[in-house]
């Protein structure tokens, strides 16, 4: 169907540029999350989508094909997964001991730097998730303290050599236990974002600037070619950090195309595809709030100022893992305010009162279902954004 046959928001072709959150997982992950919980979100919207093979362009990048059917209209959708996966691999701390001693150091920093307390001030749920891995490590450390204390007095009467080892095996038994928390809490998470986020504003992460360089350029290419009518770009979790980066670096690339510093592109007349931005659980403030972050505060008020992009956040009050109606500029304190959208998934619509129930009470899936079906349609649904007929700004302008 020709665009001139369907309204100003409608989509016959995209282009999506995903960008994933702190995860050692890589693109066949997220292939295969999307593949099946599309098909059963079909169940739910209506919106029909096929979703193509996988396939490697480079080390940095996969992509796949989706082709939708909304509404008895056709859209064609690229599907690029930006991949940092190998980066995160090499900063992910492995064993108890080492990921304790890194949220010491880790939480020293942030207490030191003024940073946790500004998240503090800003967000009090964002605070209790990253005040949760210190608790739970300090509690366990503790608790091995006591339980070895008590394991020695109580054994003192059949000797030295008993005490000693029921002592130990008392403590042994208590870090087991706070082993066997942290894996179902899993706040090993939490601390390993917040220590690489350090890094990251230091720009003490090797590759990551040149990667990000690289999303950028795959970006303004993307936005520069005629045959689009949207070009997405979704950052989930921490990967709301590096699309705003890489979003901000192409549409410099875009300016300075128009005063002459680049080359034109060939078809630089032509109309440019509508250029979107959708963060999902965005943990922006855990960087723009540390005092050595100034590029990415200075990337973050370019991107407010530059061409014109539509922001929309998609946060949820009840994740713990995000920071929900909070303007990343304005906490960032750069010009900007108002310039994302704030709005909320609304998920408690998107179950029935049960299944929401439970649901809520497990904080890692609420972390994740902003990329999974629902037991109802609603307004937020992934993957009429991603793959349906309409525009972003046009699905979630209401």
């Amino acid at each position: 169907m020709h665009p001139n046959h369907r309204h100003a928001g409608a989509v016959n072709r995209r282009h999506v540029f995903y960008i994933d959150g702190f995860d050692p997982k890589g693109p066949a992950h997220h292939h295969a999350l999307y593949r099946r919980e599309s098909a059963r979100q079909t169940m739910v919207s209506g919106v029909i989508i096929q979703v193509g093979e996988r396939l490697n362009l480079d080390r940095h990048s996969s992509q796949w094909q989706l082709s939708a059917n909304e509404a008895g209209a056709r859209t064609d959708t690229t599907y690029e997964y930006l991949r940092w996966d190998d980066i995160v691999r090499r900063h992910w701390p492995r064993g108890y001991m080492a990921l304790s001693a890194s949220l010491v150091r880790t939480g020293w920093r942030y207490l030191k730097s003024g940073a946790w307390k500004r998240i503090a001030q800003a967000s009090p749920g964002s605070q209790w998730a990253a005040a949760l891995p210190v608790a739970a490590t300090l509690l366990t450390f503790g608790i091995c303290v006591l339980a070895g204390g008590l394991g020695w007095k109580l054994a003192q009467a059949a000797g030295t050599a008993a005490s000693l080892a029921a002592g130990m095996a008392a403590s042994a038994a208590a870090l087991a236990a706070g082993m066997a928390v942290e894996r179902r809490v899993n706040t090993g998470w939490l601390t390993r974002i917040y220590a690489f986020t350090w890094l990251q504003a230091g720009a003490a992460v090797p590759g990551l600037e040149e990667r990000v360089d690289a999303f950028a350029r795959s970006i303004a290419r993307a936005a520069q070619r005629s045959d689009l009518d949207e070009v997405l770009v979704v950052g989930y979790s921490t990967g709301s950090i590096l699309a705003v980066s890489a979003l901000a670096r192409a549409a410099r690339r875009a300016l300075q195309e128009a005063d002459g510093s680049l080359p034109p592109a060939p078809d630089a007349a032509a109309t440019r595809p509508a250029l979107n931005l959708l963060t999902l659980a965005q943990c922006t403030p855990i960087l723009s709030a540390l005092p050595q972050a100034t590029g990415f505060r200075q990337e973050l008020e370019s991107l407010a100022c530059g061409p014109p992009v539509a922001w929309f956040d998609v946060s949820s009050v009840i994740d713990l893992g995000a920071f929900p109606h909070l303007d990343p500029h304005a906490f960032a304190g750069v010009p900007g305010r108002g310039f994302a959208r704030l709005v909320s998934p609304r998920f408690h619509a998107l179950f029935g009162a049960q299944s929401y129930a439970r649901f809520k009470r497990d904080k890692r899936r609420v972390h994740l279902q902003y990329l999974m079906a629902a037991e109802y349609p609603g307004v937020y649904d992934y993957f009429a954004i991603t793959a349906g007929g309409m525009r972003l700004d046009e699905r979630l302008a209401s």
